[in-house]
């Protein structure tokens, strides 16, 4: 499977009204509009695949746009039929004068975005895989969920959440995290952002039934 399974795309928002008072700026492969309302605002949307989504995800684009100065929508969906999912990145303008200032903000936000996208796509390139470590499980689970419980509730610590499943004498907890670090270890991923997808991945090969081979190629 190839990176191209995320997609990235920057596109004005549809303007079906009020055209007249929106401004669609180019900056490099970006686009941005500048929305003439009072106040006046600019806003740059930026769309993944739905099929991609995970909490980190959400944060992580939260957090990039926080970093530099602007706010980030949670993610909207369009229709069954859309496979697009799409976040607003932008901030109300202190002045029409700033408009300048805050262009040059949001473009090198938009970079910070962009760049992490790479990385993104990379984490989602699932074309060489080691799933040895789940060969002989024979319950189903959830790995974005025990993802998202580390990110959330353990600083994203692994050790400190497996040190709570042992010290409550929750060993299949305890196992199941350690497959995970494995698994991450194996193939620098993620599971925060793939955690969904090796979950599909688990259930359409049926492991550990039927399933000799655990290395993808």
């Amino acid at each position: 499977m190839e990176p191209s399974d995320v997609t990235l795309k920057w596109t004005c928002m549809e303007t079906e009204n009020n055209i007249d008072n929106i401004d669609i700026i180019e900056l490099e492969s970006f686009i941005v509009l500048h929305i003439k309302s009072k106040p006046h605002r600019i806003e740059a949307k930026v769309v993944f695949d739905r099929d991609n989504i995970s909490q980190k995800l959400i944060f992580t684009l939260m957090d990039i746009a926080h970093i530099h100065g602007f706010g980030c929508s949670a993610p909207t969906f369009q229709g069954s039929e859309d496979s697009s999912m799409t976040f607003l990145v932008g901030t109300i303008l202190p002045s029409s004068r700033s408009l300048n200032k805050y262009l040059k903000r949001i473009h090198s936000c938009l970079y910070s975005i962009a760049e992490f996208s790479k990385e993104f796509s990379r984490q989602l390139d699932f074309s060489q895989l080691d799933l040895t470590m789940f060969s002989d499980l024979d319950i189903k689970f959830h790995p974005e969920q025990l993802a998202a419980i580390r990110d959330q509730h353990y600083s994203g610590s692994w050790k400190m959440f497996h040190d709570n499943m042992v010290s409550e004498s929750r060993s299949e907890e305890a196992d199941l995290i350690n497959r995970c670090v494995k698994f991450e270890q194996a193939n620098e991923k993620d599971l925060g952002f793939v955690g969904y997808k090796l979950s599909n991945m688990l259930d359409m090969i049926e492991m550990p039934f039927g399933y000799e081979n655990s290395k993808t190629n």
